[in-house]
């Protein structure tokens, strides 16, 4: 069976207080009911009520992402758009797509935007496999890990980890640096981003509930 074929970042920023509690009695819920929908976060960031957060979905193809969201903002739960601002989105074809089964549920989402040299993105994408494969062995790595490609050369990467030794275990960052790479050698550039994880959602299991109601 084919994997998932696209990944959906839709950024943004919560301007209404509550907002993150709707998100979890409510949005989430709604959306991981989805036909075609593989995989659901949504995450923020910094302690405050307001302030940047982001849903990450993927997507069986992008006929089932449309049927559910619509071909632009505002479809999919049109009363929550006007409680957020600086909205973007991301709609990437999706080349990594791996769950590693461990214990504990994932606390941190890791958004990793970067720039492979000229023509070396499949052997970048190898090495992250190989590396992801190590570090879930391990017990200490990503719960797991999608990746979408920009273009040619760029790329961005969204893995889920349940403590932030574990991040830096892997990273070769630390709490004061912790947007290091342990794979430079074939990037041009990165940036990093962190998240609180708000929810996590299996799809399946949420069709699954619905189904047996």
């Amino acid at each position: 069976m084919a994997g998932p074929s696209l990944v959906r970042l839709f950024a943004f920023r919560a301007v209404e207080h509550g907002f993150d509690e709707r998100l979890r009695a409510t949005i989430i819920p709604d959306l991981a009911t989805a036909e075609g929908l593989t995989a659901c976060f949504s995450a923020r960031q910094g302690p405050d009520d307001l302030g940047p957060r982001l849903v990450v979905t993927t997507w069986r193809d992008r006929d089932a992402m449309v049927r559910r969201l619509g071909e632009e903002l505002g479809t999919f739960h049109p009363e929550a758009l006007a409680d957020t601002a600086d909205r973007r989105v991301e709609i990437l074809p999706l080349i990594v797509a791996e769950r590693f089964a461990g214990a504990g549920e994932p606390r941190i989402l890791r958004v990793f935007r970067g720039r492979v040299r000229p023509g070396e993105l499949d052997e970048y994408v190898s090495d992250l496999r190989d590396g992801a494969a190590l570090d879930a062995a391990s017990g200490d790595g990503p719960t797991s890990i999608h990746l979408g490609q920009v273009d040619d050369d760029r790329f961005v990467t969204v893995t889920t980890w349940r403590a932030w030794d574990h991040v830096e275990e892997a990273t070769g960052g630390d709490h004061e640096h912790p947007w290091s790479t342990r794979q430079p050698g074939r990037l041009l550039g990165w940036q990093v981003d962190h998240y609180e994880l708000v929810t996590t959602v299996s799809p399946a299991v949420a069709r699954d509930a619905i189904a047996a109601s």
